[in-house]
């Protein structure tokens, strides 16, 4: 961006310029020298030159150039902006993907420990269950069936007529 404002500001400095008349010319020199001597006075054509001039080019030329010169300054302005809104764009997209990924690296955690969750409970269930299946198996006889009712958790439930006794199930 530095360097375009560098242009820029090189640009606006040519406009001035593109509308001012051509600097005038001076020259002066020796003609029709005599090769056998540097004498002017030894040969009539021979003498000293000086020359004062300036182009005249037409107003409509010098206008139309800076002109020119004034739409290049304000592409050149066009780009700055282009230019300025592209980094500005950037940037706030990389921002919103940062805030993308902090909140699905928040709902990822969260999902963690609901699958943590959900596997301690499917644990505890399943030990549940081998541990009446065990009891079944043990208290089941060819002449009854057994229906093993569970608590919730820390809950004792009373059967009366089901007890062990002496490590047997009657």
């Amino acid at each position: 961006l530095a360097a375009l404002r560098e242009q820029i500001a090189a640009a606006e400095a040519r406009v001035a310029v593109a509308g001012a008349l051509p600097d005038p010319m001076l020259s002066a020199g020796p003609t029709n020298i005599p090769v056998g001597g540097a004498s002017l006075d030894r040969d009539e054509m021979s003498g000293l030159e000086f020359m004062l001039s300036r182009d005249l080019t037409r107003t409509t030329r010098r206008r139309l150039r800076a002109d020119i010169q004034q739409a290049e300054v304000g592409a050149l302005r066009e780009l700055y902006a282009s230019t300025r809104n592209g980094i500005i764009r950037a940037v706030k997209r990389t921002y919103i993907d940062l805030q993308y990924l902090d909140e699905a690296l928040l709902i990822a955690e969260q999902n963690r420990q609901l699958a943590a969750d959900v596997l301690d409970i499917a644990n505890s269930q399943y030990s549940t269950g081998k541990v009446m299946q065990q009891i079944q198996a043990e208290v089941q006889t060819p002449h009854k069936y057994v229906i093993v009712l569970q608590g919730a958790k820390g809950e004792l439930l009373d059967c009366p007529n089901v007890f062990r006794h002496r490590g047997r199930w009657y």
